[in-house]
């Protein structure tokens, strides 16, 4: 049927000239009508043989299917691009009141914000940074298997809550602590409510030190690497750089001669005199200071006693005024 056959498998040149297929095609592309398929008529039954072929050739490959669902939590994109900590609370407070309002809209919550409502925005924003940052702790806690030991968690002992917020655990559950400060929640190290946390809190207590500030934040969070991240934090804060800047040291001058030749004590030495101290005391006190040497002499003087210029080098005395 394919004319291209015939010189792809090879034909002698005489046979060529009387080829039909060859010079006008094959037959069906002169009729008007298409060819049908030709069937296939069997005679007889089918045999066994026939029949295992069939089947081998129908036989249907079982395949098992598994359906596996999994929650995957999107971080939010308010907390990565706020800078301030009572801002984002408030935020995902107002947020969350406009959802419980759309919801419900018969039970609607108006006015300012409570103090309940800034809590549980506070829950939300640490599970949902939980969910991202722990996703291997969490699911192994909520199997009720122990975390990998590869886990920066280990040392944590950490546990999930009834609010499912990770939370450290320890040795503090008889103390007098609060409950949030004997299990702090965690929170990753490399996260930006991690930085603005560090800072609302070396903010709000002026600047401490990074072991204060640490302190602090430990009442209510536990950062992984906290110790490290809030030193990082303080040491970038301009306000804390300023303070503890150091002012540049002024070089000496040149010593006057008397202070640099050796003589013998008492020859060359400053009088300063000041005036009486208590309101009893009717005397002044004449320091003697030697240039030659580091040695001071103190000696009392009257009130009423005239200083002699002759008695003194006046050059070298100096009146101090209380």
């Amino acid at each position: 049927m394919n004319s291209a056959d015939i010189i792809s498998r090879g034909l002698h040149a005489d046979k060529l000239q009387e080829n039909e297929l060859w010079w006008s095609g094959p037959p069906f592309l002169v009729n008007n009508e298409y060819p049908g398929v030709p069937m296939r008529l069997v005679d007889g039954d089918l045999t066994s043989k026939d029949e295992d072929m069939i089947s081998s050739e129908l036989k249907l490959s079982t395949a098992n299917q598994v359906c596996v669902v999994t929650h995957i939590v999107e971080p939010l994109d308010v907390i990565n691009n706020c800078s301030s900590f009572t801002k984002l609370k408030r935020i995902v407070a107002w947020c969350k009141r406009f959802i419980n309002n759309t919801r419900n809209p018969l039970n609607r919550t108006s006015g300012t914000l409570t103090t309940s409502e800034l809590s549980q925005s506070l829950v939300c924003i640490v599970k949902n940074i939980q969910r991202t940052a722990f996703i291997k702790e969490l699911q192994s806690l909520e199997k009720g298997t122990s975390i990998p030991n590869n886990s920066e968690l280990v040392n944590l002992c950490p546990f999930i809550d009834d609010d499912r917020l990770l939370k450290v655990g320890g040795r503090l559950k008889n103390s007098n602590l609060l409950y949030n400060q004997k299990c702090p929640l965690i929170i990753p190290a490399k996260h930006n409510f991690t930085f603005i946390v560090i800072n609302y809190y070396h903010a709000l207590y002026f600047h401490a030190g990074a072991e204060t500030i640490l302190s602090l934040i430990r009442n209510r969070f536990w950062i992984v690497r906290g110790r490290n991240t809030v030193r990082k934090i303080i040491f970038n804060c301009i306000i804390c750089k300023k303070i503890n800047s150091k002012g540049s040291n002024q070089i000496m001058g040149q010593l006057p001669v008397a202070r640099v030749t050796p003589t013998r004590a008492f020859n060359r030495f400053m009088n300063t005199f000041t005036r009486k101290m208590p309101q009893q005391m009717r005397e002044m006190l004449k320091l003697l200071c030697l240039n030659s040497t580091t040695r001071r002499r103190l000696q009392v003087v009257p009130d009423n006693a005239q200083i002699n210029a002759k008695d003194y080098d006046m050059q070298d005395t100096k009146l101090l005024h209380p």
